[in-house]
């Protein structure tokens, strides 16, 4: 494994990214960041172990990635205006061909029916609202010939969606063994589980295309997470899944007047060209970004273990295991990190944004990438071990780049940019508590209590993982 000597310099600097206090305001107009951003980029980070993620798509495969066709030579859009009684009575009839061919399936129970409709209710009120006509036609056309079973097979998922037969599955014993007798969560969680099925639905083509091209671009992690956030749920099937997607998407936080908006509907689409235009990198970087998050949520656990006994002739045992997502968690958290901060500067320029703001966002987007170290150790790997040399290296360039930018608009030494940063507030608990204001530019997808509130100067702080919960076209705010 590859080290990187750290020096006492680059250590010392380091020190203060996580320490608190307090400041008063500074303000300035950064014009141009285009030396910054070509210094960022020029920050190559060295996936060390991307030869692993070859063996299961490589980089020209994936680049070469055609999309999903969405057209429908259909025309079933007045399903969705049917009451969805009348829809789920034609989804029955839909599914009557399956129960007679497969013992095993049998027809969907009124509890679930009840959630059924109550899910699929929201979903098209959701998709009228924010979709074309195209997307329309796609899923009225899916979701008119949608078949729905229930089975007491075991699986390692409460329900799933089968793209070819367009068919959810509900697996009740494991929906049943997750509440433990709880019955005033089986609604609940019935019903989320039918948001994300429902979610995977659209992210599918309709079934004039289903059988001849299959949607998504190599990324479990994305999908799955994508499909679990994408309305408000209380409970969470895919947890690691959707903190790492939450880290992917929040870098784009500054990306444009949106927000993360972008970037979840190119996913939402499977629109991997806009995916790697919206990527502050080169599209190699991004290949190797969601790859490491396969590896990160222990999607690979087998290429990993042939790739080492390869290069070692040997299996590989548990501490190697862990040092080795260790180092590509220093990989992805400084692409990330990457990215996140370019847009932030280009989010900034031209606008008249306080410089404590600008180093609470960057110190915010730190901390989230410091919780979820910490958290991952902790929760999924038998030791807690420091941060890779390599990610600590990469750190200190991007910081000293920003600074140095931030210490040339505000006509400041760089050392007072270092300082006013590791005085920003704080709690006395830092694990978890860095805080940031919620950006400005969201003001328009906000809540209207939340608008209200900043509107009236009330900037109230969150902890940094209750800033935003991330769906697509909502984005809410928690109360401390």
């Amino acid at each position: 494994m590859k080290t990187m000597k750290l020096t006492k310099k680059a250590k010392a600097s380091l020190l203060i990214l996580l320490t608190g206090g307090t400041m008063t305001t500074m303000s300035a107009t950064i014009e141009d960041q285009s030396a910054f951003e070509k210094a960022i980029n020029n920050v190559k980070i060295e996936y060390e172990y991307e030869g692993i993620y070859e063996l299961s798509q490589s980089y020209s495969d994936w680049k070469d990635y055609k999309g999903v066709d969405y057209s429908c030579s259909e025309n079933h859009t007045s399903v969705l205006d049917q009451d969805v009684s009348n829809i789920t009575d034609m989804i029955l009839e839909n599914s009557k061909p399956f129960l007679k061919a497969l013992p095993e399936y049998k027809e969907l129970g009124e509890e679930y029916l009840d959630a059924f409709e109550y899910s699929l209710k929201e979903v098209i009120t959701d998709m009228k609202e924010r979709c074309d006509h195209e997307e329309l036609e796609a899923f009225s056309h899916s979701l008119s010939s949608l078949a729905i079973v229930e089975t007491k097979e075991d699986s390692d998922a409460l329900m799933s969606y089968n793209t070819a037969y367009n068919m959810i599955t509900v697996y009740d014993s494991v929906i049943r063994s997750q509440i433990m007798g709880e019955e005033m969560y089986f609604q609940t969680l019935a019903q989320n589980s039918f948001l994300h099925e429902l979610s995977h639905m659209e992210q599918n083509p309709c079934p004039c295309h289903s059988l001849e091209c299959q949607p998504g671009f190599g990324n479990y992690v994305i999908q799955e997470a994508f499909a679990s956030t994408n309305y408000e749920s209380e409970f969470s099937s895919y947890p690691l899944e959707e903190d790492l997607y939450r880290l992917f998407i929040n870098s784009y936080l500054f990306s444009n007047s949106k927000g993360t908006i972008a970037i979840q509907d190119a996913i939402l689409h499977n629109d991997l060209k806009k995916m790697i235009h919206l990527f502050e990198g080169e599209s190699k970087e991004l290949y190797d970004v969601m790859n490491t998050m396969e590896f990160l949520s222990f999607k690979q656990n087998d290429d990993l273990n042939r790739y080492y006994k390869k290069l070692h002739g040997k299996n590989i045992d548990a501490t190697d295991r862990a040092n080795i997502r260790r180092e590509m968690y220093g990989d992805f958290s400084s692409s990330l990190l990457k990215n996140y901060t370019i847009h932030l500067l280009n989010y900034v320029k031209n606008k008249d944004i306080p410089l404590d703001d600008i180093l609470f966002f960057y110190k915010w987007y730190l901390g989230q990438l410091e919780s979820f170290y910490q958290s991952y150790y902790v929760t999924y790997q038998d030791n807690i071990d420091i941060h890779s040399s390599d990610y600590l290296i990469y750190l200190e360039k991007i910081t000293k780049q920003l600074f140095q930018t931030l210490a040339e608009e505000y006509q400041m030494k760089e050392s007072d940019i270092y300082k006013r940063f590791s005085s920003l507030s704080s709690e006395e608990d830092t694990d978890l508590k860095i805080k940031a204001y919620v950006p400005y530019h969201l003001l328009d997808i906000m809540n209207d209590d939340v608008k209200e509130q900043l509107q009236m100067g009330n900037y109230h702080f969150v902890y940094a993982d209750e800033v935003m919960n991330i769906t697509t076209n909502k984005v809410y705010k928690k109360e401390k």
